[in-house]
């Protein structure tokens, strides 16, 4: 990405805590950068009856064939108890 090193971008992904539901930011982070890199950033909210709603982003570059697309969601399962933890 453009001005952008890839272990910065990793760090600050990394201090995103997007645990389900949540994205804690990283999504409104992906965004900047892909759309920094020229590419056109939707996001999309999904719903389903009693559950929590989550956010996905699409990033695409490209309007012809061929373009690149990115989808997906950036939330992680529950990292359980934190004091558990060494790493």
């Amino acid at each position: 990405m453009p001005g952008r090193n890839v272990v910065e971008l990793t760090r600050d992904l990394i201090r995103c805590a997007s645990v389900t539901p949540k994205d804690e930011g990283a999504l409104a982070l992906l965004g900047h950068v892909l759309a920094s890199a020229g590419f056109a950033v939707d996001t999309v909210t999904f719903s389903e009856s009693g559950q929590p709603d989550i956010a996905n982003l699409y990033a695409r570059i490209g309007t012809q064939s061929s373009c690149l697309m990115f989808a997906g969601h950036t939330d992680v399962v529950p990292p359980g108890d934190p004091e558990k933890w060494r790493f």
